[in-house]
């Protein structure tokens, strides 16, 4: 495994040598710029760049044009194809030079490269490269982006090439072993920026080109050397249900049928203001399956707004009556819940996940990652994390619609956990739309583990590997357990963004209190692992936050019941008849919109 990328281009770097720099930043992989010219180039000097004998090259495009002068020059060609282990060439374009160039390079392989004259086309990729292609491997989708999207003609007969990816059953990205070098070319032009702002990554096929071959290039070569997770993690989230028999189209005898011939899980989002309200036996159902059912929090009242003000006392107030209710809840039922905030719709404020944070939260869930009180969207590398920690360092982890199957797919590409979020009514036709999304998660990852929510943000953490020997793990979450997978005893330097004013009341390793350092605002902790072992961390933070008293009439007690009975009223009765569903909705809209 190469112990760096050398990026070489002519001169300055353009945009997307930065991009692919930024890009290899975000995977933790150590990366120098090389500057390359005609006169500085000849036998015996490029050797010397390399720092060992594994070594990996990212060369654009146009770097080879500008240093290709003629067809039976073999110096170039021998002095890449024979000194490179990996070599990548991006950013190519159907031009005269370039496509002259990367035939040069491929020794007449490579015969041309054309335009697509429209977009509705789609990529194919190869079923037989899950070793590079991971999670993408065997699937088609589309339509591709035909102003950054071309295509290779590849020399018939040529040996030791392979499609990876294809569009119209033309390559695209494409693999070749030459001489002592193996060979990936990019037939595009574009190289995402992860730097640039967004209020979210979703619709996949928009970006699919323009970023993931490089990834699954990086990911090839680098292996254990650039950020990863050793497992992929899902859960089906359904917002709401009160735990009885049925709520609305949700049966949940019948959800643990589907859920155990489909191999799934689910956690419900529970509003605490219902703590007194659970069946018995469906608690019971929970508690004899906690494989496949779990709990969370869903906001307190579940009432407008709920967590998107900013008063820190008041939203102090609202999640230590929230925690107070689900304890009560657990007291009363056995049920035990997980310390995990499901935004009422999906707002909130920076204010409220500090407060969640003081509270020792493990983490918030939402289907948006903007805050009611940011104007603008983090870097496009934040969604590509497992969690977004902009936010007082307090980790979002966030959940998607059924709709989209690529954006899943993704998602688990990149080391994310799949949440699914849903309502009752998601179940009106049966449970296939859900089950069948499930099955093709399943076929796409065979090493996935459904499980709870609260297991999930435990587990997830990035790891990666240094040449010393050392595992870097970047966690997430205040608690987590990490295993060391390895054969041998590590060394685990374990960081953790802490770029908040919320004080650190003491970190546990397996429940006792040890030392760790601060620095650049993160805490790191160093710990031996022994081979197969699994340790817990969990920070505890000081609650030093004043609370407001909420002192509630009985008409702001009447409006927060009338709201649940209605919302309830809606979703087991009127949501049955689509008539009766839109008076419903209203009547909503004028009595419970502010």
């Amino acid at each position: 495994m190469p112990s760096e990328a050398i990026i070489f281009c002519s001169k300055e770097p353009e945009g997307n040598d930065i991009n692919l720099a930024k890009l290899l930043g975000f995977f933790g992989v150590k990366h120098r710029f090389i500057y390359l010219s005609i006169d500085t180039l000849r036998p015996g000097q490029l050797r010397q760049h390399f720092r060992d004998d594994d070594s990996c090259v990212l060369l654009n495009c146009k770097t080879i044009a500008k240093l290709f002068r003629n067809r039976d020059d073999e110096t170039l060609r021998s002095l890449l194809l024979d000194n490179i282990s990996h070599l990548l060439v991006y950013n190519v374009s159907p031009n005269n030079l370039e496509i002259a160039a990367v035939n040069y390079l491929t020794d007449g392989i490579v015969e041309s490269l054309s335009t697509f004259q429209s977009c509705n086309y789609q990529y194919k990729v190869n079923k037989n490269f899950s070793n590079i292609c991971k999670q993408f491997a065997g699937l088609t989708f589309g339509p591709i982006n035909n102003e950054t999207d071309y295509k290779f003609s590849i020399k018939s007969g040529s040996e030791g090439v392979f499609n990876l990816i294809s569009i119209d059953e033309h390559p695209f990205f494409v693999q070749m072993n030459i001489r002592k070098c193996t060979l990936f070319l990019i037939a595009s032009d574009h190289v995402l920026d992860v730097n640039t702002k967004s209020f979210s990554v979703s619709n996949t096929q928009a970006f699919f080109s323009q970023i993931v071959p490089e990834m699954m290039f990086i990911k090839n070569v680098f292996k254990g050397g650039c950020w990863h997770t050793n497992m992929n993690y899902a859960s089906l989230i359904i917002d709401d249900p009160l735990l009885k028999k049925k709520y609305g189209f949700l049966d949940y005898r019948k959800l643990l049928r589907e859920m155990n011939e489909h191999n799934f899980s689910t956690s419900v989002a529970f509003i605490p203001w219902n703590f007194k309200r659970t069946s018995k036996k469906v608690a019971g159902v929970f508690k004899e399956r906690p494989d496949r059912f779990s709990i969370c929090i869903h906001g307190c009242d579940h009432t407008g707004n709920e967590f998107g003000v900013t008063n820190i006392e008041e939203l102090n107030s609202k999640v230590k009556l929230a925690t107070r209710r689900m304890i009560g809840h657990e007291n009363i039922n056995g049920l035990k819940f997980d310390k995990v905030m499901i935004f009422p719709q999906g707002r909130f404020s920076t204010t409220a996940m500090q407060v969640l944070k003081n509270n020792n939260y493990l983490a918030a869930v939402n289907t948006d990652a903007i805050a009611v009180n940011k104007s603008e969207g983090p870097e496009i590398s934040c969604f590509f994390e497992p969690a977004i920690t902009i936010y007082e360092s307090f980790p979002l982890f966030l959940r998607r619609y059924p709709g989209n199957f690529l954006d899943f797919v993704f998602d688990l590409f990149i080391g994310k956990p799949v949440f699914i979020v849903t309502h009752h009514n998601n179940f009106r036709e049966g449970y296939h739309n859900i089950t069948d999304l499930v099955d093709k998660i399943n076929s796409v990852s065979k090493n996935i583990q459904w499980t709870g929510i609260g297991t999930i943000i435990k587990k997830t953490y990035l790891e990666r590997e240094y040449v010393d020997g050392t595992i870097h793990c970047k966690i997430y979450s205040s608690t987590v357990f990490i295993k060391n997978q390895y054969e041998l005893s590590k060394t685990y330097i374990i960081a953790k963004d802490e770029m908040s004013n919320t004080t650190i009341k003491h970190l546990l390793v397996n429940g006792k209190k040890s030392s760790y350092k601060s620095q650049n605002e993160r805490i790191i902790l160093i710990q031996e692992i022994r081979p197969g072992e699994t340790v817990q961390i969990e920070i505890v933070y000081e609650d030093n936050i004043p609370c407001l008293e909420i002192n509630r009439d009985i008409r702001q007690n009447m409006r927060v019941w009338m709201r649940r009975h209605a919302s309830e009223f809606r979703d087991n009765i009127i949501s049955k008849n689509d008539f009766l569903l839109s008076l419903a909705y209203k009547f909503k809209k004028q009595f419970f919109s502010k």
